[in-house]
């Protein structure tokens, strides 16, 4: 069924139960637990009279230190435009899209992409396209040099990282 985007939040909010419960395996046997709240055909004025699909992944509880209490994220919404897509090619490209965002986000603060001080508008199209270059350059050496990492600070929660900080790479 169609309703307005309005009401189908006031819907999915009103769901006690998680519809979906989708398993993505992630790197070295690791898995990730999405719940999810799927409403298939939702109608948005600015979408026209096309149908979405409307995916509400349930915040994921995290602890800040041992003793404290449980701590929720915001929840993600996902409109596609595409009601008959697959959950989990969905999800896939949710989560590819996510590394893309961090990377942008890498280059910007890290890097310093969009502020070079340039004078001409040649070396203002040139600048940063070269940052991206040599973040990818970073990027790649990292896998070179992911054993010759520095140990971290004693204080440091011990626990085995997927991905190696910027940070530890430029230390």
């Amino acid at each position: 069924f169609s309703v307005p985007i309005g009401t189908a939040h006031l819907i999915a909010r009103g769901f006690n139960l998680w519809n979906y419960q989708l398993q993505y395996e992630m790197a070295k046997s690791q898995r990730d637990d999405f719940q999810l709240k799927v409403i298939p055909r939702v109608r948005w004025r600015k979408a026209g009279k096309k149908d979405l699909k409307l995916i509400i992944i349930r915040p994921v509880a995290y602890r800040p230190t041992k003793n404290s209490r449980l701590l929720y994220r915001e929840p993600a919404y996902l409109i596609c435009t595409d009601p008959d897509m697959d959950l989990a090619v969905l999800l896939q490209a949710y989560l590819w899209r996510w590394e893309i965002e961090v990377n942008f986000k890498d280059e910007k603060t890290i890097m310093g992409c969009g502020q070079a001080q340039v004078r001409t508008k040649e070396a203002c199209t040139k600048a940063p396209a070269f940052v991206a270059a040599t973040y990818s350059l970073l990027m790649l050496a990292s896998q070179i040099a992911k054993s010759q990492v520095l140990p971290r600070p004693k204080w440091y929660k011990m626990k085995k990282s997927v991905r190696v900080t910027t940070g530890e790479i430029l230390n």
